[in-house]
């Protein structure tokens, strides 16, 4: 027999081998993942931590009385929406978890409460970018830095505020706060904050 075909044969038989083994795995590792999820469906409901609701300070947000013009319409809509939002309770967890880790932690019932709690976090904090991107459009550097800095103190994970207020600090030729809002994305651990940072860097 040909060593060439003997060395085909032997491959031949080394992937067929793998290919059960890796079934067998498969199969065992789907088990270990039902299992773990039926496990964390009968969870008991527990208090949720305090330490993980987020509370705005309407307070600080720069609310301001316009007149009902067509052209102020969009600004008054959305001050009316960030304060609607800033009503409801709110979470964000620090680090991401998975909804079976949830339910191990605070119990199947409590899934359901902590979804909607962290869509309204996510809604708040799309909103005050939205709010703060007309300000600025609008030239009005400082009521958009307000919002921005109380959305990165309520741990604001997205992007685009955070490129915003360094586009402020530009403009205002503020180096010092730059500087320091660079330095804080450098030490934190937002997921685009290679993204963020490299921005910084544009001209």
């Amino acid at each position: 027999m040909p060593i060439f075909f003997i060395l085909f044969l032997g491959t031949v038989l080394g992937i067929q081998i793998m290919m059960r083994k890796n079934k067998v795995d498969l199969k065992k590792t789907l088990e270990n993942i039902q299992e773990r999820e039926r496990k964390a469906n009968l969870s008991k409901k527990r208090e949720i931590d305090k330490e993980f609701y987020i509370i705005p300070d309407e307070a600080v947000l720069p609310i301001k009385n316009y007149d009902e013009t067509s052209e102020n319409k969009k600004i008054i809509d959305i001050q009316k929406l960030v304060l609607k939002k800033a009503s409801l309770t709110m979470i964000k967890f620090d680090e991401q978890i998975s909804n079976t880790d949830l339910k191990f932690k605070y119990g199947f019932s409590n899934l359901e409460t902590i979804t909607i709690y962290e869509e309204h976090y996510n809604s708040y904090m799309q909103t005050l970018v939205e709010w703060a991107k007309i300000l600025f459009e609008r030239n009005n550097l400082s009521d958009a830095e307000i919002i921005l800095n109380e959305a990165i103190r309520l741990k604001c994970d997205l992007s685009k505020a955070y490129m915003l207020l360094i586009d402020i600090y530009r403009q205002k030729n503020d180096s010092d706060k730059l500087k320091n809002l660079i330095n804080t994305v450098e030490n934190s651990t937002l997921k685009l904050k290679t993204k963020i940072l490299k921005y910084s860097k544009t001209v």
